[in-house]
Protein backbone atom coordinates (compact mmCIF):
# COMPACT_ATOMS: atom_id res chain seq x y z
CA UNK A 1 0.00 0.00 0.00
CA UNK A 2 1.32 3.46 -0.89
CA UNK A 3 1.91 6.27 1.57
CA UNK A 4 -1.07 8.13 0.08
CA UNK A 5 -3.34 5.14 0.59
CA UNK A 6 -2.10 4.76 4.17
CA UNK A 7 -2.95 8.40 4.84
CA UNK A 8 -6.45 7.95 3.40
CA UNK A 9 -6.99 5.00 5.76
CA UNK A 10 -5.70 7.10 8.65
CA UNK A 11 -8.06 9.91 7.66
CA UNK A 12 -11.00 7.49 7.72
CA UNK A 13 -10.03 6.15 11.15
CA UNK A 14 -9.64 9.64 12.62
CA UNK A 15 -12.91 10.77 11.04
CA UNK A 16 -14.80 7.81 12.47
CA UNK A 17 -13.48 8.49 15.98
CA UNK A 18 -14.20 12.21 15.83
CA UNK A 19 -17.64 11.67 14.29
CA UNK A 20 -18.40 9.39 17.23
CA UNK A 21 -17.13 11.87 19.82
CA UNK A 22 -18.32 15.15 18.30
CA UNK A 23 -21.23 14.31 16.05
CA UNK A 24 -22.93 11.27 17.53
CA UNK A 25 -21.72 9.12 14.65
CA UNK A 26 -23.00 11.45 11.94
CA UNK A 27 -20.67 12.96 9.36
CA UNK A 28 -22.22 16.38 9.94
CA UNK A 29 -23.96 16.32 13.34
CA UNK A 30 -21.87 18.95 15.06
CA UNK A 31 -21.93 21.19 11.99
CA UNK A 32 -25.70 20.95 11.76
CA UNK A 33 -25.73 22.35 15.30
CA UNK A 34 -24.27 25.53 13.80
CA UNK A 35 -27.55 26.02 11.96
CA UNK A 36 -29.40 26.17 15.29
CA UNK A 37 -27.16 29.15 16.10
CA UNK A 38 -27.92 30.82 12.77
CA UNK A 39 -24.66 29.80 11.08
CA UNK A 40 -24.67 27.58 8.01
CA UNK A 41 -23.11 24.14 8.32
CA UNK A 42 -20.76 25.08 5.49
CA UNK A 43 -19.61 28.18 7.38
CA UNK A 44 -19.06 26.02 10.45
CA UNK A 45 -16.88 23.61 8.49
CA UNK A 46 -14.90 26.41 6.87
CA UNK A 47 -14.40 28.02 10.28
CA UNK A 48 -12.89 24.79 11.61
CA UNK A 49 -10.68 24.65 8.50
CA UNK A 50 -9.56 28.19 9.26
CA UNK A 51 -8.79 27.20 12.87
CA UNK A 52 -6.67 24.29 11.67
CA UNK A 53 -4.91 26.42 9.05
CA UNK A 54 -4.03 29.02 11.69
CA UNK A 55 -2.77 26.30 14.03
CA UNK A 56 -0.73 24.76 11.21
CA UNK A 57 0.91 28.08 10.35
CA UNK A 58 1.68 28.77 14.02
CA UNK A 59 3.18 25.31 14.50
CA UNK A 60 5.14 25.66 11.30
CA UNK A 61 6.61 29.00 12.34
CA UNK A 62 7.72 27.42 15.64
CA UNK A 63 9.26 24.36 13.98
CA UNK A 64 6.46 22.19 15.34
CA UNK A 65 6.89 23.21 18.95
CA UNK A 66 3.57 23.60 20.74
CA UNK A 67 2.29 24.11 24.26
CA UNK A 68 -0.48 21.59 23.55
CA UNK A 69 1.55 18.47 22.95
CA UNK A 70 -1.21 16.12 21.78
CA UNK A 71 -1.62 17.74 18.36
CA UNK A 72 1.37 18.15 16.09
CA UNK A 73 1.79 19.34 12.51
CA UNK A 74 0.84 15.97 11.02
CA UNK A 75 -2.31 15.71 13.17
CA UNK A 76 -3.31 19.23 12.17
CA UNK A 77 -2.79 18.52 8.46
CA UNK A 78 -4.84 15.33 8.80
CA UNK A 79 -7.69 17.25 10.47
CA UNK A 80 -7.55 19.95 7.78
CA UNK A 81 -7.74 17.30 5.05
CA UNK A 82 -10.71 15.66 6.78
CA UNK A 83 -12.55 18.97 7.07
CA UNK A 84 -12.00 19.58 3.35
CA UNK A 85 -13.52 16.17 2.54
CA UNK A 86 -16.39 16.77 4.98
CA UNK A 87 -17.14 20.09 3.24
CA UNK A 88 -17.13 18.46 -0.20
CA UNK A 89 -19.31 15.56 1.00
CA UNK A 90 -21.75 17.95 2.68
CA UNK A 91 -22.05 20.09 -0.46
CA UNK A 92 -22.64 17.02 -2.64
CA UNK A 93 -25.22 15.63 -0.23
CA UNK A 94 -27.04 18.97 -0.13
CA UNK A 95 -27.03 19.13 -3.93
CA UNK A 96 -28.47 15.61 -4.12
CA UNK A 97 -31.19 16.50 -1.60
CA UNK A 98 -32.01 19.67 -3.52
CA UNK A 99 -32.22 17.84 -6.82
CA UNK A 100 -34.45 15.12 -5.36
CA UNK A 101 -36.92 17.76 -4.15
CA UNK A 102 -37.27 19.09 -7.71
CA UNK A 103 -38.40 15.73 -9.04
Amino acid sequence: MSTFENIIEEMQAVHAKKAHDYAGGSDYGNFLECERAGISAEAGIVTRMSDKWTRLMNLWSRNGEAAVVDENIDDTVLDLANYAVILLAYRRDQKMISESKRV
